[in-house]
């Protein structure tokens, strides 16, 4: 069994790596989320129902998506890649709706939006 100064420097050893490796993925999520062209605007919006619980606590909020166009302008992909505030199912409702859109004059490829909530 290893004795507390001993374990220490295994301690921050781990520590480094998990921040390294965590510090490393999110600068790579981050990079390829912006460097996604924003999505052109699309042909048929169908408008996202503004969640329920954060309607009755009056919050406001956005979500950042990242939405994937097929062939004839049909959504075929979308993921949530941040929405604030958090817990309050404002990404859910949104990637919904963006499902449902029509982007007809939209290229296949994928793209990232923006949907704000405002009451």
């Amino acid at each position: 069994m290893l004795r507390m100064h001993q374990r220490a420097p295994l301690m921050r050893f781990a520590t480094l790596l998990l921040a390294l490796l965590l510090g490393v993925g999110l600068a790579a999520a981050e990079t390829s989320a912006s460097d996604l062209p924003l999505l052109p605007e699309p042909t048929e919006i169908v408008q996202p129902r503004y969640p329920k619980e954060a309607q009755e606590r009056e919050l406001e909020g956005w979500v950042g998506l990242a939405v994937t166009i097929g062939e004839g302008g049909v959504v075929t992909d979308v993921r949530v890649l941040i929405e604030n505030p958090a817990g309050y199912r404002f990404g859910e409702v949104a990637a919904a709706s963006v499902r449902q859109w029509k982007n007809a004059n939209t290229p296949p490829g994928t793209y990232r939006l923006r949907v704000n909530f405002k009451l």
